[in-house]
């Protein structure tokens, strides 16, 4: 039936900027609960999310020896003992000792200094030139001789030493017709520089606080909360008081961990109660539904399009209800969301009802935020943070959707003052009576005391 229309006034949000004033109607459930019926629409606007962050850039330099151009050159080998030095590249054994002294003269350029091996040896200091070596073996043998640039200022060494050959003649044989060595180059001495680039983004603090209640279903179970309510769950719950109704445990699709819920309503028939409900509740302890309390609450939902083929009950822009915080008794919620199906495409919404002192079904005004087009077969994943009052001067209530803030914190009465004032959690599917199937999917329900708990 219809109440008697009575003055009201909406607050409505839409996503989280736009607001305005709006009258209605109550209509009745069918159960003595009223359900507004709105006679406006909104536009919905997006408030972005904000990042900051700072980047801090440090330049290093790096100095190197290099194989890019020539930095130091074996000028020739020359015979030590003879006067008469013979051609550059071979010497011979004057004294007829079965060796030869040898001197080599190089030349080394944007470095302090050369060393040299002979024959493979270890590397010393061979600086300046020229520098008089060690003495060879004379007998015809191929010696070899290496020169590699230095550096004092950091110790670098050329990686690429230039190398030359010597052929000493015995003195038997004074010009032994060996081919003379050819002359190399040492690579240059460059330096590089590179610069390191850190770039520090701010991030949230690690998870703190305490998750004080858990419903995410992963007992395999409905064990986690108070009780379920369907008809299919039994407990004194049938078709004749919640309808062709069904709560039971699903291994996929999951949000988290192995296990999510499923909530059902088939269609309305005749022997059916004309308010549906498949749900579960907490208990207002498990809620943390007490005056003055504050907490965060989280979970995920999702509404398959199979689950879902004709849509949603069309005819008020507050039922069709998926998570609720329910007030004593018979009394109306103040804070739930749900799906607008009035216009052509439905909806999400959030809603905060205040009512007068004493009364908890007639509100006074609404806060009502269209969250955006329904998404089929994706996951939402709620926030909300409550402070339970009964004073709209105390009590707030703000909500993040998919991590973005879509509700502002704001101050609202956000239980109704009433005896016994408090409030319990529930979550399912609840609508009027309707010819369609409807399906929703929820898991991870928890209850925190910090946003990090809940989120983490």
């Amino acid at each position: 039936m219809f109440w008697k229309a009575a003055a009201l006034v909406f607050i409505f949000a839409a996503g989280s900027g736009a607001a305005g004033i709006a009258t209605g109607y109550p209509v009745s459930d069918g159960n003595g609960k009223s359900k507004w019926r709105r006679t406006t629409t909104t536009t919905a606007t997006t408030t972005p999310a904000t990042t900051t962050a700072s980047t801090t850039t440090v330049g290093t330099t790096t100095s190197t020896m290099t194989a890019s151009t020539p930095d130091a050159s074996i000028q020739n080998w020359t015979d030590h003992d003879s006067a008469n030095s013979p051609a550059t590249g071979y010497g011979y054994d004057e004294e007829n000792d079965g060796s030869e002294g040898i001197d080599l003269t190089y030349t080394v350029r944007n470095a302090n200094g050369a060393q040299c091996s002979l024959d493979g040896g270890p590397y010393s200091s061979c600086y300046p030139s020229p520098w008089s070596g060690g003495r060879l073996n004379a007998d015809a043998q191929v010696h070899t001789l290496s020169v590699r640039a230095t550096r004092s200022s950091d110790g670098a060494v050329d990686p690429t030493p230039a190398t030359a050959r010597l052929i000493v003649c015995p003195y038997s044989n004074f010009n032994c017709n060996v081919s003379a060595g050819a002359t190399a180059t040492i690579p240059a001495v460059t330096t590089t520089t590179s610069t390191t680039t850190t770039t520090t983004t701010t991030t949230p603090p690690p998870p703190s606080g305490t998750v004080l209640f858990r419903g995410d279903y992963e007992t395999g179970n409905f064990a986690q909360w108070a009780e379920p309510q369907s008809a299919c769950t039994g407990g004194g719950y049938s078709v004749s008081n919640v309808g062709n109704s069904c709560d039971s445990i699903l291994s996929a699709p999951v949000r988290q961990g192995s296990r999510a819920a499923q909530f059902q309503i088939s269609p309305h028939t005749s022997t059916a109660a004309t308010a549906e409900r498949a749900e579960v509740y907490a208990s207002v302890a498990q809620t943390g539904g007490y005056e003055g309390q504050e907490w965060y609450y989280a979970w995920s939902t999702m509404f398959p399009a199979a689950g879902n083929p004709l849509g949603f009950w069309p005819s008020a822009a507050n039922w069709n209800v998926f998570t609720d915080w329910h007030n004593p008794g018979g009394c109306n919620s103040n804070i739930q969301l749900g799906i607008n199906a009035t216009g052509a495409l439905p909806y999400l919404y959030f809603e905060d009802d205040n009512f007068a002192s004493g009364n908890c079904s007639s509100p006074s005004s609404m806060l009502y935020t269209n969250l955006g087009n329904l998404q089929y077969d994706r996951w939402y994943d709620f926030v909300v943070h409550v402070k339970w009052s009964r004073s709209a001067s105390v009590g707030f209530v703000e909500l993040w959707l998919d991590g973005v803030k879509v509700v502002p914190l704001t101050y609202r009465q956000t239980m109704a003052d009433v005896a016994g004032a408090s409030v319990y959690w529930k979550q399912g599917f609840y609508r009027s009576a309707f010819g369609g199937l409807n399906t929703a999917y929820h898991d991870g329900a928890r209850r925190g005391d910090t946003l990090a708990a809940v989120t983490g």
